[in-house]
Formats: C-alpha cells, structure tokens, sequence
C-alpha cells in the first residue's frame, strides 16, 4: 500500500490534539479531583462553624429570653408590691381623713362649746331685728307697760333694751323704782313687791283692773323674738305694783345644778340625754 503523505500528516496532527487533549483532560480532572477534596473541606468546614454559630445563638436567644422572663418575674413582683403599698397608702390616707374630720368635729365641738359659755356669761341684750319683731306683735295691743328692774347692773340694761323695744312698738313704758326711805332718792329693789320670780323676765297683769290679754300679747311678742319669758297673772294686783308690768330678773343660770342625792331621776336622764354643749362629756 502506498504511503499517502496528507492522511499521514493529518493523523499526526489530531495525534498530537488527542494527546494534549488527554494530557489537558488528565489536569483537569485532576484540578478538578483537588477542588472536590478541597471543597468538601470548605463544606465540611464551613458547616461545622454554621452548625456552631446556630447553636451559639440558640443559646443566647434563650438565655436572653430567659433574663426577659425573669425580668417580667420581677416587673410583676415589683408591680405587686406597688400595689400592696398603693393600698397601704390609701388605708393610711383613708385613716388620716377620717382622724381629721373626727378632729374637726371635736374642735367644731369645743368652739360651740366656747361660744355656748361666752354666751352664758354675757349680759343679756336685745338686736335690732329681735326690737322690731316684738314691735310688731305689741303695736296697737300695748299701751302703758310699767317696768320693774331688779338691783343688779345687768338686769338693769336688759331692761333699758326691753324698754326700747316696747316704745318702738307704741307702747309707753316707765321705769318704777322704789323711793329709799331716809334719802327719797330712787333705788333699785332686791327683791320684788310681787309673788314673781327674781329670776328671769316675768310679764304680770291683774285682768281685774282691765289688763286682761297683756301677758298673752307680751309672750307671744318675746317668742316671735326667740326670747324666753315668764307670762303670770293675779285677780288683784300686790300693795304698790302698778300692772300690766315686767318684772327684769337676774339673768337665769346657763343650767340647773342639784346635788348627786337631789337630783330627781327624770331630770339626771334629761341631762344625760341632753348635756349642755360646754359639757367636755
């Protein structure tokens, strides 16, 4: 067979292709082998510190969650015992409330009492508005009125008030005093020329010498006034007393005071009942 000089050159050619074909094929397998190697030592690699840092934060999420449940423990525990001090405080303040106004009502009790005393031991006296209404009652029913004072300085001015009131209201009131004997000069009496009370205010009238309805009139007249008096009436009047009267007192004792083995049981239950407001009871 002949040699043919193209085929045998291009034998050769695909000869050395082929050769560094597998010599190119063998390298790169073989890189290829060594990258494999290397990267299942990256991947077993880079695995072992995922796995690790998973692991690292799993612990902390629940160590933190664990601090966060104890923290909202404490919160609660805190919380609570805010409460049982908001209530203890509210108790407090509910008790110190209620001690004040107990403390109010006793110094309320004490300055009623003060002013009670105060107006035990003042002198009697009249204001314009008690004036007027006693004038109102009396006018056109009263005409001469004669007064009678007790010897005592504050019976005396209660009086003069009483006098006033009556001559507002068109009555004519005069004054009788009783003429000393070795001087002639007038005095005030002791004691009264009639069977009346030296004590208080007693309104006096004899119907039979035509006076008759004056102690009506004068205690309604005093009452309208939120005074107290005595209304009293004889047939005849006593020796030397001029009616109608009023007779002015000494002022009335702020209470009546029995000894312990006097004192009548209806009237110690009456007190006790109903103590004076200056009573410290």
């Amino acid at each position: 067979m002949a040699v043919e000089p193209g085929l045998l050159e291009r034998a050769n050619w695909w000869f050395d292709v082929s050769w560094y074909g597998l010599l190119g094929s063998g390298v790169i397998t073989a890189i290829a082998a060594v990258s494999t190697v290397a990267f299942l030592f990256v991947q077993f690699w880079s695995s072992s510190v995922r796995d690790k840092q998973s692991e690292w934060r799993t612990s902390t999420i629940e160590l933190e969650a664990s601090k966060a449940k104890a923290d909202a423990a404490k919160a609660n525990e805190n919380a609570a015992v805010a409460n049982e001090s908001a209530k203890a405080l509210e108790l407090k303040t509910e008790r110190m409330r209620s001690e004040n106004l107990a403390l109010e009502s006793s110094l309320e009790k004490e300055r009623a009492a003060r002013v009670a005393m105060i107006d035990q031991i003042k002198p009697r006296d009249m204001t314009r508005e008690q004036m007027t209404k006693i004038a109102d009652v009396i006018r056109g029913h009263v005409g001469t009125v004669y007064l009678y004072p007790l010897a005592d300085p504050e019976a005396s001015r209660y009086m003069f008030a009483i006098s006033e009131s009556l001559r507002a209201g068109g009555a004519d009131p005069k004054l009788k005093l009783v003429l000393d004997e070795k001087t002639g000069l007038p005095t005030f009496p002791d004691k009264f020329e009639a069977p009346v009370s030296i004590v208080g205010v007693t309104v006096f009238e004899a119907p039979s010498t035509g006076d008759s309805g004056f102690v009506g009139t004068m205690v309604r007249a005093f009452s309208n006034a939120g005074i107290s008096v005595i209304g009293q009436s004889m047939d005849a009047p006593p020796p030397g007393v001029e009616t109608p009267a009023i007779f002015v007192g000494l002022k009335p004792a702020p209470f009546l005071q029995f000894p312990e083995y006097a004192m009548p049981p209806e009237l110690e239950r009456h007190v006790n009942e109903n103590p004076p407001p200056w009573n410290p009871k």
